[in-house]
């Protein structure tokens, strides 16, 4: 069985994706975890799977490894085997492969941290019994000397390559630390040659930014990632333990593979001591010192783009530094006392105008220099892909005293690091993983961001009143306000974020406590547990009253991130709550204004969304109407602005109609859900398989009423926007989004329709009605609609742009068609089956294989055998879809505006084909007849 099953994965994690191998890869891990013994028979297997190490995805081929772990610890033969692969895949070319491999080096080291930690016998226990063999393998093989002194050449190598990889390395070291903070030691000794490269103490402190940029062949990138190896230095400095941290266990230098004498002892100290000093140093050296000083030749005015590119990567390198000893400088401010704390503040500040001075010359050199954008946005990729330099803690520190300083002097500068600092550390909370011995160590509890943000939102929202009341018109005061608009807009997206990133942990309820606690209105009520009552009592006493300050002051798009969070926290919020908030949207939509398309969109999907089922149709319904009436349709000239809805107008029609549409796709999706359970319990039903055969037919009946009515309520929002002026894309979308709904409703159709040997039902009333309004409604006027479309495209033909635009079209113009005639065909095989006309409200299907000219010019009768087959074919596709109907289907055809009279040919066909059989013989004199009747006018019938 295991055989099978190692198999099996072995097959799919070479031949799937890699995001589908995933669930694979798991499977395999929780073998290799429950049940060592029996895998431990099948390494071979396992081996043939490590030789594909260097051919697989980087993601996956560490995961591969990870998931072997436990195994090592029983085997060392695939230990060693897995070191071999590798060794060897550290020499590909490809990047990918030399990260996946140095992260399987990392995995390795930490399995060996934490199993000398925990013991010989640490794993869970086995449901499988050792066999005697396997248990002498397993004693010798734990009886071995570290991995470090194994791979310590193969880390040796990682600081000549790629800088990728030696973030990737440096990152490892500091998981090694986090894991056993004794083994600092071993790390510093391997890192200071390495560290030395780049500083030096002459005279001065010199840091050799240059050097860490090189240029190949025309092209600029960075060799030294200096502002990650100061980063793990400084982390592994704040993870010593004090009054230990000279005096490392027998087991961490063990694990590292050393063993020192007395003169490595004092080697090793010295090297601890020797990178304190030199943070200190570089601390003093960037705030004493300016850019040109720093940077050295690379400020210099470069006659080239290179150079400047060059400038860019240095300044790049140089931010990161200054963010590192900006962290450092908030973690001792945590623990100093006031005179510190006073000194600390001042020291972070010049350290953040210099950090605003790089910005600037970034900003300047992206302006001036057009011609190489790609690298522009290669250095922000590479910014955003890194983990934050500054825990949790010290953010929250910055924060604090940014709230303090605010009121005493201008620290607008603090304040945009600040916010973008936050910004970027809760973006990259969710790309760490829960097991990631990091995550811990940066992210801490990320939730007390929650509360000064917060603060700092009310107080920036505060001086923006200030700021409109007193109704400056200097120029200064224009650009004040404009920078406290942008960095309301910057909290409140942290804010959000934040909120988003915890609605997926446990901390969700403790953060949205904080929150509340901000509000004096709230103090009593956020005592509660239940989230659900504190989500509610957050929107209520805080967004709300926000949200209607920022519309009277035009401040839009703060309103749309205050619209997005409201809609993110109502959908876990109970029906009732949800209620609320949507009559509280629909009355703000009511009574603003907006020419804000994004904020207008926002609120609009804030009333919709957040109503119950039926009740969300029926808003859309009357949306749609307003909307039709600012959009004109082909009889009616458009208007201005709607009376209901003041803020659908021409400025945001556009925006609010693709709302709109998106709503419908959300509720066609829906659609396809209730369709697929409603078939479930028609085979349940014949097959009388029931559980419980009372509720199971309950539930089955209640779901059909309800997706009866859902589709019924989409007929009437759809029926508005087929009498629309659409643009080409809006058009098409919704030609595409009928497509699917008519799909759904021929599966409804089918599903009325009883199998051979049953008993056909009656089909229901809310059917009937659902049959008899998309017949009159929408399946009419959409055959007008498709017309529009293809007369305006006709007509605006002329770039290649717009005929691609056709070509779309009129891709799914027949897949439109097509799904409406297979809906009216199982709508004809029910009437027959259930003896009820269910398309006596339909409108005739056109035959679209041929163009019917408007202009009757006379045709010789040697084209008419040609046209005469298809215009019989057409016709009498026509009468079968038409042959459930009454005698007074002439009636039903002048009713639904079908015109008779478009050629003669086609008239008499119809005629033909509508009279009785016992007239076979009578068809071919009619059809002479006929022929004549384009030159002769007068008929035998007359």
């Amino acid at each position: 069985m295991y055989l099978q099953i190692i198999e099996q994965c072995k097959f799919r994690i070479l031949s799937l994706k890699p995001g589908q191998s995933t669930p694979i890869l798991k499977l395999l891990g929780s073998l290799v975890k429950s049940y060592p013994y029996p895998m431990l028979e099948h390494v071979s297997r396992l081996k043939e799977l490590l030789d594909y190490f260097a051919f697989m995805d980087g993601g996956v081929a560490s995961f591969l490894v990870t998931a072997l772990l436990p195994l090592f610890r029983f085997s060392r033969d695939l230990q060693g085997y897995t070191i071999l692969v590798v060794r060897k895949a550290m020499f590909r070319h490809q990047d990918t492969v030399r990260v996946a491999a140095l992260n399987a080096v990392i995995n390795l080291l930490l399995a060996e941290q934490l199993c000398n930690k925990d013991g010989l016998y640490s794993l869970q226990d086995s449901s499988s019994q050792a066999s005697c063999s396997q248990q002498g393998e397993m004693a010798c093989s734990m009886g071995s000397g570290s991995l470090f002194q194994e791979l310590s050449g193969l880390m040796q190598r990682c600081l000549y390559q790629q800088a990728k990889v030696k973030e990737v390395m440096y990152n490892g070291l500091v998981k090694l630390v986090v894991v056993d903070p004794l083994a600092a030691g071993a790390v510093f000794d391997f890192l200071l040659p390495h560290f030395l490269r780049f500083y030096r103490e002459d005279e001065d402190v010199h840091l050799d930014i240059s050097c860490c940029v090189k240029s190949e062949h025309g092209k600029i990138y960075i060799e030294e990632p200096l502002d990650c190896l100061l980063s793990c230095i400084s982390w592994i400095l704040l993870l010593q333990p004090h009054g230990k941290s000279n005096c490392p266990s027998d087991s961490s230098l063990a694990c590292l593979g050393f063993s020192f004498s007395q003169e490595n002892e004092a080697g090793r100290i010295l090297s601890r001591e020797k990178f304190s000093s030199a943070l200190s140093k570089i601390r003093k050296f960037l705030r004493s010192g300016n850019l040109e000083d720093i940077l050295g030749q690379t400020q210099s005015t470069g006659s080239t783009d290179l150079d400047k590119e060059r400038g860019s990567y240095c300044n790049l390198i140089l931010a990161g530094i200054i963010e590192v000893v900006i962290n450092v400088i908030a973690t001792e401010l945590e623990k100093a006392t006031e005179i510190e704390q006073v000194h600390l503040n001042k020291e972070i500040i010049d350290f953040i105008n210099l950090y605003d001075s790089l910005e600037k010359d970034k900003l300047t050199l992206k302006q001036s220099n057009g011609i190489r954008k790609i690298d522009s946005c290669t250095l922000t990729k590479l910014s955003e892909e890194r983990l934050p330099f500054m825990t949790t803690s010290s953010i929250y520190q910055l924060l604090l005293t940014t709230l303090r300083l605010y009121n005493a002097s201008d620290c607008s500068k603090l304040l945009s690091f600040v916010l973008k600092a936050s910004l970027s550390h809760i973006k990259s909370f969710k790309h760490v993983g829960d097991s990631d011995p990091l995550k811990a160590l940066i992210y801490g509890e990320i939730k007390l961001l929650g509360r000064p943000l917060l603060k700092m939102v009310i107080l920036l929202s505060s001086r923006l009143k200030l700021d409109i009341g007193q109704k400056k018109k200097e120029t200064k005061g224009k650009k004040v306000s404009e920078y406290r608009e942008e960095y309301v807009s910057l909290s409140l997206i942290c804010l959000k974020e934040l909120i988003q990133i915890s609605m997926e942990s446990p901390t969700f309820t403790g953060l949205i406590k904080d929150l509340l606690s901000v509000s004096s209105e709230s103090e009593v009520a956020s005592r509660s547990d239940d989230e659900h009552t504190n989500g509610k009592l957050f929107l209520e006493k805080i967004i709300r009253p926000m949200v209607t300050e920022l519309l009277l002051m035009s401040y839009f798009s703060e309103v749309e991130i205050l619209s997005n969070l409201t809609l993110m926290l109502g959908d876990i919020l109970p029906c009732k709550h949800q209620n609320s908030l949507g009559e509280w949207a629909i009355t703000v939509c009511k009574s603003s204004d907006i020419m804000n398309p994004k904020a207008a969109k926002s609120l609009l999907t804030l009333a919709i969304c957040l109503r119950s089922p039926q009740n969300d149709l029926i808003i859309a319904k009357d949306i749609a109407i307003e909307l039709l009436k600012v959009t004109g349709s082909e009889k009616d000239d458009p208007i201005e602005l709607s009376e209901t809805y003041p803020l659908i107008n021409h400025s945001t029609q556009t925006a609010i109609t693709s709302c709109m549409l998106l709503f419908v796709e959300s509720v066609i999706s829906d659609m396809d859900w209730i369709i697929m359970k409603l078939k479930t319990y028609s085979v349940a039903s014949q097959k009388k398989i029931y559980l419980d055969q009372t509720r199971e037919h309950t539930s089955g009946l209640a779901l059909e009423e309800f997706l009866y009515s859902r589709a019924e309520a989409l007929v009437e929002v759809l029926a508005s926007f087929v009498m629309m002026n659409l643009k080409d894309t809006q058009a098409e979308q919704l030609i595409r989004l009928t497509g699917k709904f008519y799909k759904h409703l021929a599966q409804m159709s089918k599903l009325r329709i009883s199998p051979k040997g049953c008993k056909q039902l009656l089909p229901g009333l809310k059917f009937q009605k659902l049959v008899e309004i998309t017949c009159k409604q929408l399946t009419a006027p959409l055959y007008n609609f498709v017309a529009l479309v293809q007369r305006n495209q006709q007509e605006n033909a002329k770039s290649k742009a717009f005929i691609n635009k056709i070509k779309r079209e009129n891709r799914c113009i027949p897949d439109l068609i097509f799904q409406i005639e297979d809906y009216e065909k199982y709508l004809i095989h029910l009437s027959k089956a259930s003896k009820v006309n269910l398309l006596r409200h339909a409108k005739r299907s056109t035959s679209r294989d041929f163009k019917i000219l408007e202009a009757r010019n006379i045709v010789g009768e040697e084209e008419v055998p040609s046209n005469e087959p298809i215009l019989n074919n057409s016709a009498a596709h026509n009468d079968s879809s038409e042959k459930s109907d009454d005698e007074d289907g002439d009636d039903d055809d002048t009713e639904n505006g079908v015109e008779k009279d478009l050629c003669p040919e086609t008239s008499s066909d119809l005629a033909a084909d509508s009279g009785s059989d016992d007239k076979e013989e009578d068809a071919s004199p009619k059809a002479k007849r006929t022929k004549r009747s384009r030159i002769v006018q007068d008929s035998d019938d007359d």
